[in-house]
């Protein structure tokens, strides 16, 4: 069967075609509104943070932001490449564990190439949480049956396997402590060192309340939660078309555009298929969309289903927005916050009902009913911590930046840790005041380097920069 390809491949054509096109038209690359925290924050309920916070660039290279998986054990997956071969496995029932470490793709796409490549299907392959694509990251994956040997020269786009060794069993969802992040934020004057300490030593002491941030809403097309809420509305058509059709002002013009075009053929699958199919990278999703309903005209339910990664985080990012404005709420009301709260997504109407007010204020009336159809959607009872305190921190101030080094529990976002010190940018248009110049952020901190693992995946880094050239 023809394989689809692969986002890296998409990403190249599409790349391709931009670069010509820069040439003949430059003004379709300009932005009509730059991403900017103080405005799009409260939009996700996020109210409670210092207006007077410096900006900070980040992940102008994905390796300014480095992920690496803190195991149930404490061990870390590290991202330099340990590629010995592991020992015989003595069992007769084995697993092959390894780190998979990757740069610009998801983790669900990693893990389909690999079972592709290995040609398991990919639920066979167990790994315990998803990182973020734009960033270089490391994760521990179980290889239930499968040898060194079989993995060992395989070709991988974007990612590579590690520090393999053997043993039994397989990775649970969640079976992760948290993650150890080490992140290069650019910032325009220099942080003072001692007022970075004194920031850092309150963090630490406090927390900082465990909001969901921007990349749970969908990114700078902030509309994740908008969909959510119209399926939670079940109005279903008016989530696909909304997803299919709404504009996006923080978009270069080019991609508003072709939007807009598309926006004109509503109902006319193959047409507006073939005006994204122009940028297939960008709307690799619409695309799968649209060749469901070419099947199924009017089969809306059935088109969500289809698109089930996407449905399932618009469904949970309307639930990340309840539990921001609820958080949000309780400091600005002086409310006692407990530990914990429950998450929207709950059979228990008790926990639900902490959210009456949103839920009414949104008119969802039976989020039970409406999620009816998606079978994959587990209503179960889940708690989230309010507050979040992270560990092992180590911090260096650049004269153009800030080095942090730290560890958070499971769950919980570096950029919401981040956004209490500085008010986060990122993606084009560049600041004038931004340094690029390349650093290597774990040896300035003394915890590793990057050099080797950056020089097995320099076909696949590009870095903000790139898209800005031509």
């Amino acid at each position: 069967k023809h394989m689809a390809e692969s986002s890296f491949q998409l990403f190249q054509k599409q790349q391709k075609f931009l670069a010509d096109l820069k040439t003949k038209r430059p003004d379709l690359f300009s932005v009509e509104k730059i991403f900017n925290e103080d405005e799009v924050l409260p939009q996700i309920g996020i109210t409670a943070l210092d207006p007077k916070r410096p900006e900070g660039f980040l992940r102008l290279y994905p390796q300014d932001f480095i992920v690496e998986e803190i195991q149930t054990d404490k061990t870390l997956s590290m991202i330099e490449p340990r590629e010995l071969p592991p020992q015989k496995p003595e069992m007769e029932k084995f697993t092959l564990y390894a780190d998979l470490v990757k740069v610009g793709i998801s983790t669900l796409e990693a893990i389909n190439r690999l079972a592709s490549a290995l040609q398991i299907p990919p639920e066979k392959i167990g790994y315990a949480g998803i990182k973020d694509a734009q960033a270089l990251s490391s994760q521990r994956i179980a290889l239930p049956h499968i040898t060194y040997e079989q993995v060992c020269d395989l070709k991988l786009e974007s990612f590579f396997l590690a520090n393999f060794f053997y043993g039994q069993g397989s990775i649970a969802n969640g079976n992760l402590a948290g993650n150890r992040f080490t992140i290069f934020v650019r910032t325009e004057k220099h942080f003072p060192r001692e007022a970075l300490k004194e920031e850092l030593s309150a963090l630490k002491e406090v927390g900082f309340l465990n909001y969901y941030h921007t990349q749970r809403f969908g990114g700078s097309r902030l509309l994740s939660h908008t969909l959510g809420r119209l399926i939670l509305q079940a109005k279903y058509e008016e989530a696909v078309k909304t997803f299919l059709t709404a504009p996006n002002i923080y978009n270069i013009k080019i991609i508003q555009s072709l939007r807009e075009r598309a926006a004109e053929k509503y109902g006319e699958w193959e047409e507006m298929k073939k005006i994204f199919a122009i940028l297939p990278h960008t709307f690799q999703n619409e695309i799968r969309l649209l060749e469901y309903l070419e099947h199924e005209p009017r089969n809306f339910i059935g088109s969500l289903i289809h698109l089930q990664d996407q449905t399932q985080f618009w469904i949970y990012a309307y639930a990340s927005l309840v539990f921001n404005q609820y958080l949000s709420w309780a400091i600005q009301n002086n409310f006692n916050l407990p530990e914990k709260l429950p998450l929207l997504l709950t059979p228990d109407l008790r926990e639900q009902n902490i959210y009456a007010d949103f839920l009414i204020e949104d008119q969802i009336q039976n989020i039970g009913q409406a999620l009816r159809p998606f079978k994959f959607i587990q209503l179960k009872s889940r708690f989230n911590p309010t507050r979040v305190f992270p560990a092992n921190i180590l911090a260096k101030s650049l004269p153009c930046g800030v080095i942090l080094s730290f560890h958070l529990d499971k769950g919980a976002y570096a950029t919401t840790f981040l956004s209490n010190l500085f008010k986060l940018k990122q993606g084009l248009p560049l600041p004038g005041w931004l340094n690029r110049d390349e650093i290597d952020a774990k040896k300035i901190l003394e915890i590793g380097t990057i050099a080797e693992t950056k020089e097995k995946l320099k076909d696949y880094i590009f870095s903000v920069v790139d898209y800005e050239k031509e």
